[in-house]
C-alpha cells in the first residue's frame, strides 16, 4: 500500500517543484497599480515565495501523516489541492511570458538614453531656466529670434524619427581594380602539348639559284641551312594561404580567389609572352622577334609615332608577312592621337576607326598595360608563333601542405606550364620610339 501511495505521489511532487521553480519569476504590480520598479520586483518575489512555501509545508505534512496511515481519502483530497497549484502554476508561466517581453523593452529603451530633438527643443523653450533667461523675449510682443544651445549627444546619436540607427546596406561582392580587358594569349594560337620541350626546324639561311636554263645548260645550284631550335616548357604560378575560418565565414571569398588568381597569372603571361629572356625562362616575343631597322627614309614633316608604326609595317610586308597587331602602351597611345601638325592641328596619317579601334593599314593598334612605355610591337601574331600548353590553368585548394591541418589553413595555389614558339622571328618587328624617330629624317625641300 505505501509503495503505491508512493508512485501515485511522485507526479504530484514534480508538478510542485516545476511549480516552485516558475513562480519565483512572479513579479506582481507596483504601487498605485503602475509598472513596478526593481525593489517592488524584488518584495513581491519574497511575496510570492513565502506565501507558496508556506502552503506546500502544511499540505505536505498533512500529506505524510495520511500516508503513514494509508489513508485513500486523504490523498484524493490532496491530489485536488495540487491541481489548483497546478492552475496558479499555468498563471505564473503567463506572468514569466509577460515578464520576458517586458525585461527585452527595458533593456532595448532603458540601456541607451534617447531623447528625441523635438523633445528636446521642447523641454528647452520650457524650461526655467530659458524662461528666466530670455524673459525680456518671452514678455515681449515682438519676438524675433533667440539662440539656445542644443545637448551634443542629443543632435548627434539620435534621429529624428526613430531611436534606432539607420542600418548599412551591405554591397555583394569584393571590390578590387578594374582587370586587362586582353592578353596577348587572345592574339594566338594555343596548341597543347604532351612534351616538356618543342623542337622545330628553322631555316636560318637560303642561297635561291632558281632561275630560267637555257637548253644544254646546266641548273644553277640553290641551298639552305636548318637549324634545330628548342623551347622548354615553362611553368608560372603562385600561391596563398587563407584560413579556413575565412572561407566558411566571410562572403564571396572562394569566388572571389577563383577570379583573382587566374587574373593575375595571365598578367605575369603577358609580361613572360612579351619580355621573357629566354634563359630558363620563356622566350618573349620582342626578344625572339625582329628588332626595327633603320629605313633610310625621308619623310615630310616633323617624324612621328605613326611614321614609326607604318614603316614597322612596312618592314614585316617586305618579309612577305601580314602583321595582324600594333602594340603600344596607353601612353604613347594617347600621346599619337594628340600628334599636332605645324599649324596646330591633329593629324591622323593612314588612320580609320574601326569599331572604336584606331587602326593603320587596317591593322589594329592595341593599348596594352603588358607593353613597356615607349616601346612598339608590330607582328602577325597567327603566323609568326604559336603558345605550346603543357598544363591548362589550374586551381586548387590543398589542406595537406606542411602544417595546414593542424593550423587550420588551405593552400590554394594556381599554375600554368606553357612555352612561346617563335618559329618565324621576321614576322615580328620590335623598338622603341625614341630611338625609331631618330632613325627617321625630315626631307628637305
Amino acid at each position: 500500500m505505501k509503495n503505491k501511495f508512493f508512485f501515485m505521489l511522485l507526479p504530484l511532487l514534480q508538478l510542485w517543484d516545476n511549480f516552485v521553480s516558475f513562480s519565483r519569476f512572479s513579479i506582481g504590480e507596483g504601487a498605485g497599480g503602475e509598472e513596478p520598479t526593481v525593489k517592488e520586483v524584488q518584495e513581491n518575489l519574497k511575496k510570492a515565495l513565502t506565501k507558496a512555501g508556506e502552503e506546500v509545508d502544511k499540505k505536505l505534512e498533512k500529506l505524510t501523516e495520511n500516508f503513514v496511515k494509508g489513508d485513500t481519502e486523504a490523498y484524493n483530497k490532496l491530489k485536488g489541492d495540487f491541481e489548483e497549484l497546478a492552475k496558479n502554476y499555468i498563471k505564473t508561466q503567463d506572468q514569466l511570458d509577460k515578464l520576458e517581453i517586458k525585461n527585452k523593452e527595458l533593456l532595448t529603451t532603458k540601456s541607451v538614453q534617447r531623447i528625441s530633438l523635438r523633445k528636446e527643443i521642447y523641454d528647452i523653450l520650457e524650461g526655467e531656466e530659458t524662461k528666466t533667461k530670455y524673459k525680456g523675449y518671452y514678455e515681449s510682443p515682438n519676438k524675433v529670434g533667440v539662440a539656445f544651445d542644443l545637448k551634443a549627444s542629443t543632435v548627434l546619436t539620435t534621429g529624428l524619427g526613430g531611436t534606432e540607427p539607420i542600418p548599412t546596406d551591405d554591397m555583394p561582392g569584393i571590390v578590387y581594380a578594374p582587370e586587362r580587358a586582353k592578353h596577348i594569349r587572345d592574339l594566338m594560337s594555343v596548341i597543347p602539348t604532351k612534351s616538356n620541350a618543342i623542337a622545330y626546324m628553322e631555316e636560318t639561311a637560303y642561297t635561291d639559284g632558281t632561275d630560267r636554263v637555257a637548253e644544254g645548260a646546266s641548273y644553277a645550284q640553290s641551298d639552305f641551312t636548318l637549324t634545330k631550335k628548342t623551347k622548354s616548357i615553362e611553368k608560372i604560378g603562385a600561391y596563398l594561404k587563407i584560413s579556413n575560418e575565412m572561407l566558411e565565414d566571410v562572403e564571396y571569398i572562394t569566388g572571389y580567389i577563383s577570379a583573382r588568381l587566374p587574373y593575375k597569372l595571365l598578367v605575369k603571361e603577358d609580361e613572360k609572352l612579351l619580355y621573357g629572356t629566354g634563359s630558363s625562362d620563356i622566350e618573349g616575343l620582342t626578344v625572339a622577334g625582329t628588332a626595327w631597322a633603320d629605313p633610310g627614309v625621308d619623310v615630310s614633316g616633323t617624324p612621328n609615332r605613326y611614321d614609326v608604326l607604318r614603316l614597322a609595317l612596312k618592314q614585316a610586308k617586305v618579309a612577305e608577312y601580314s602583321p595582324t597587331a600594333i602594340l603600344v602602351h596607353p601612353e604613347d597611345a594617347a600621346l599619337m592621337d594628340l600628334t599636332k601638325d605645324d599649324n596646330g592641328m591633329y593629324v591622323f596619317p593612314m588612320q580609320i576607326m574601326k569599331n572604336g579601334v584606331t587602326t593603320i593599314k587596317n591593322v589594329p593598334v592595341i593599348e596594352l598595360n603588358a607593353m613597356t612605355e615607349g616601346d612598339f610591337l608590330v607582328g602577325d601574331f597567327q603566323l609568326g608563333a604559336h603558345i605550346a600548353q603543357k598544363r591548362k590553368m589550374e586551381l586548387k585548394f590543398w589542406q595537406e601542405n606542411e602544417d595546414d591541418a593542424l593550423k587550420d589553413l588551405t593552400t590554394v595555389t594556381i599554375s600554368e606550364r606553357i612555352a612561346n614558339v617563335t618559329t618565324r622571328p621576321d614576322a615580328f618587328v620590335y623598338g622603341d620610339f625614341a630611338t625609331a624617330i631618330g632613325n627617321i629624317t625630315e626631307a628637305t625641300a
